[in-house]
Parts: C-alpha cells; structure tokens; sequence
C-alpha cells in the first residue's frame, strides 16, 4: 500500500512539473504574463517604438467566409498599426498574419451578431483600408467596442 501511495504523490509531482507554461500556450502569453507587450514590439523591429493599445484573441474572418472560426489568433492594435498575429509556441516567436498601418485605414466599424442556435453573440471588428480592402476581426469576449475606440483614437490622432 505504501508503493502505491508513493508512485501516486510521484506521479502528481511529475505531472506538475510537466504542465505547459504560458510560452506553449497560443494565448498564454498574452493572457497570463506582462511579456506579451514587449515580446510582441520586439517582433516589430528593433527600432519600433510603437505602444499597444489593445490585445485580444481574435478570429479573421473573409468575405464570404464560414460563420463559425477557431479562434487562434490576436488582433493587436498599437499607435501605429493593426496586427493580426499567432504566437508560435515552438520558436516562441509572433507570426504576422495582417499587418496594416493606420496610415492605409480608412475607417474602422462593428457588426454585432447573436447566434442564438449555439447560445453565443459576439461581433466583427471591420477595417476599411484605402485600398477598399474590408478586413473583418471576430471578438468573442465583447471587447469590439474597446478595439473601434482604440483604433479610432489613432486615427484622430493620425489627421
């Protein structure tokens, strides 16, 4: 009985010891630590002075796409872009998806949904570029109104 007790405490040490830190999860990083900030300016340049104004897990959803999306991604707005980023757990590194400086926004919009067969609601953050390029964001956690005002103060700021 003791050998018994002796493997289950040994084993639940182990296990403790083996649980993934949030450098191997896609949004441990930017939900469990500070490092997201500046791990994620780092990978803008080493010159890049920007300043993140909103981080949120997001979806990217094209025109004309599946209603339903994994969400695996950030959006990331700064005072000089919008990024669309995933944390690549296995060189702990962002891989950029979207990158759009707020120079080429044209306007930036919200399209509340509600899905009541699934019991969610959420929304589309929708960035018009000057290139008449529409790029929608899904939000899940009701932040959308946050990344609009975030990214229409840059904006303000930019005229």
């Amino acid at each position: 009985m003791r050998g018994l007790t002796l493997i289950m405490v040994l084993g639940l040490l182990m296990s403790g010891c083996a649980s993934q830190g949030p450098m191997k999860k896609a949004h441990g990083l930017m939900t469990e630590t500070e490092l997201f900030d500046p791990i994620f300016i780092s990978s803008l340049g080493e010159n890049s002075s920007e300043e993140v104004i909103y981080k949120k897990p997001a979806s990217n959803v094209s025109e004309g796409g599946p209603g339903f999306s994994v969400i695996s991604d950030a959006l990331v707005v700064t005072d000089q872009g919008i990024y669309f980023v995933r944390w690549n757990t296995y060189n702990y590194s962002f891989v950029h998806k979207i990158n759009i400086p707020l120079s080429g926004v044209r306007g930036v919009d919200v399209l509340k949904r509600k899905q009541p067969w699934i019991g969610t609601t959420g929304a589309d953050v929708i960035v018009k570029t000057a290139q008449d390029i529409n790029y929608k964001f899904r939000i899940y956690d009701g932040s959308e109104d946050m990344a609009v005002k975030a990214i229409d103060d840059q904006l303000d700021g930019q005229f």
